[in-house]
Parts: C-alpha cells; structure tokens; sequence
C-alpha cells in the first residue's frame, strides 16, 4: 500500500511514568511538544505528583542554602592551598621523581559529553546535595587529617581485598537536627535494615506519611545513644522544605518507633 508521506503517531508514555521521565520533564529538558502532551496526564497521577513535588522542595532547599554559603565567611588561604595539593596530588599520583612513562600504543577514542546519556534530574538533585556535603567535609577533613597524622602511624589497619564494610552509623545529637545533616543523610544514603525492607511503606504509613512517599535519604544513626534509622522525606502540605524522621529499625505496622521528627528549611 502506498505511503501518504505521513509517520504513525508515537504513542506518549502512560501511568505509571518512570522516576526519570518526571526528572527529565522537571528539569524542562524535553521536547516542547511532548512536555505540553505530558504535563496534563502527569497532574492527574497522585504518584507522579508527589515526585514532582519532592524535586520542587530539594531545589528550593538546596538554592536556599546556596545563597547561605555564598554569604558566609570566605575559606581561610592556607585551607585553600591544602585543598589545591591534595586534589593535584589526585589527579598526578605518579611521583616526580619516577622516570616517564611510555605512552600506551592503543589510544581510546574521547567520547564527546554532548553524546553521553544524559543524567536523570534525580540524580542531579542527590548529586548536588551531595556535594554541599563534601564542600563542607572537605575543610573539616583537612583540620582533622592535619591534627591526627602523628597518632595514626602504627594503628593504620588494612581491609581485606573483597571485603564489604557497612558505613559507620551518624552519630547525631537530637538538638542539632538542621539541613545540614538532611543533606549529610543525602550524601550517604546507603543501604540499611529499614530502607532495603517491605516495611518501609508501613513505617511511613504508621509515622503520619503517605506509604509512598518519596524518601530523599536515608542513613543509620546514633540518636542520643539509641540506633536508628533516619529518613529524609519531603515535607507534607504545601510548604518547601524538609523532614528529618528518625525510627527504630523495628518501625513497621502499628509501630512507629519514633525517635525524634523535626521539619527543616
């Protein structure tokens, strides 16, 4: 049968819509005329709602805090220069010393950015929260490092080639709870009893939230000395900002085990 010349209509995606389809039609990167067909279908699922909503109050959040730092004190030179030699001696680990390297014979081609996949806005989110994170761990790592080179000589233990090591849990006080420790939880969100469990909705359900609620981060912790786990859930309502939900790792149907819960900007 002879063609007209037109193309079938691509049929648009329908519920339920991926985590990052939503991220890539939040972040305006799509096509104009597959965002004005997405946007009313993605307004009437619940579900696709409340993910829409949570990359609104992690973008506020992180813009907010953004304007914070640019406003604060400017880092100290000599803090600065050791940041400088430490990411250079990263980037060239051979030694000056070391006579130079034959190049290699076979050379891999560079792959332009630009025809990489592009990275979901999910991840950029917990990216960027991430690097708040490691702005601010930098400078106190390199205090610490600085202070603790002459203890640590002969105490040094290596791990085993294979050997998986669980992240140590937070050790957070109940009256410091603030958004730098929701984006502290953010950066290490890992896995953990609660988070990797079918409870997870029920412990949401029995804290108040709606069983699918997006979490943003979760980490073990050390809550005024009892374990825990804690969770970073957008805010209920129509405000931007954050929760901090630290539970039992027992939380579950009819058990809250609720530690402490504090709403943040």
């Amino acid at each position: 049968m002879a063609s007209h010349g037109t193309e079938p209509e691509q049929p648009y995606p329908s519920q339920p819509f991926s985590m990052e389809l939503l991220a890539d039609l939040h972040a305006g990167v799509l096509r104009e005329s597959v965002s004005e067909e997405l946007w009313p279908r993605v307004r009437r699922d619940p579900e696709a709602v409340r993910v829409l909503a949570a990359l609104d109050a992690v973008t506020a959040t992180l813009a907010a805090s953004g304007n914070e730092l640019a406003r604060g004190e400017a880092m100290p030179p000599a803090v600065a220069e050791r940041i400088d030699r430490a990411l250079a001696a990263a980037e060239n680990p051979v030694s000056s010393t070391a006579g130079p390297l034959e190049p290699p014979r076979d050379q891999t081609p560079v792959t332009p950015i630009a025809s990489r996949r592009r990275v979901p806005r999910t991840v950029m989110v917990v990216g960027a929260a991430a690097a708040v994170a490691v702005v601010i761990g930098i400078t106190t790592a390199v205090a610490f490092v600085s202070s603790s080179n002459d203890d640590a000589g002969s105490e040094t233990v290596a791990q085993a080639p294979g050997l998986v090591v669980d992240p140590p849990a937070l050790v957070i006080d109940s009256n410091r709870l603030d958004s730098s420790l929701a984006y502290d939880v953010m950066a290490n969100r890992g896995a953990n009893e609660l988070i990797d469990s079918v409870a997870l909705p029920d412990c949401l359900q029995a804290n108040g939230f709606d069983r699918f609620s997006v979490v943003l981060g979760s980490a073990a912790v050390e809550l005024d000395g009892r374990s825990g786990i804690m969770l970073v859930i957008p805010r209920n309502g129509a405000s931007s900002g954050l929760t901090l939900l630290a539970v039992e790792p027992t939380c579950g149907v009819d058990n809250p085990g609720t530690l402490v819960r504090r709403d943040v900007d």
